[in-house]
């Protein structure tokens, strides 16, 4: 055999194994960025409602968000449990957060009781999701 056709085959193996193994590590960095991306998604949401906004463009604002979170959720593939669950949690608790016409600002104690009751009902500190949720609502309800 000739030098040049072993030197050759032997580059382009590894050329393939090298990208084989940084396509895992890529998809277990983007598995792991899921969730990193909603949390930055919920930041953004909290600036945006903190900005003095009308309530109806609040409004908006949220419901952007919250497709947003899900179509990257709907695109991305599961992620580890503990994501999943906290993802599912947010999505979750960010719905019964009345909206448009249904809310009141007079009501903001019993809408957080409600989050509070359906989630966290025996808990003595709250879960992650459902403070950014309570987050959320209090900025609204300001």
């Amino acid at each position: 055999m000739r030098p040049q056709f072993i030197f050759g085959t032997l580059v382009v193996g590894i050329f393939f194994f090298s990208h084989a193994l940084m396509g895992k590590k890529d998809n277990y960095t983007s598995q792991l960025s899921v969730r990193q991306q909603v949390d930055s998604e919920i930041d953004n949401l909290k600036k945006n409602l903190s900005q003095s906004h009308p309530l109806l463009e609040k409004w908006k604002f949220l419901a952007k968000s919250e497709s947003q979170i899900e179509t990257l959720r709907k695109k991305s593939p599961l992620q580890i449990d503990k994501d999943e669950f906290y993802m599912d949690q947010l999505a979750l608790s960010l719905k019964r957060i009345p909206r448009d016409k249904d809310f009141k600002t007079e009501n903001c104690e019993s809408y957080q009781t409600s989050i509070l009751a359906q989630f966290d009902p025996q808990s003595e500190k709250q879960s992650e999701p459902i403070s950014q949720t309570l987050g959320i609502l209090e900025i609204l309800c300001k």
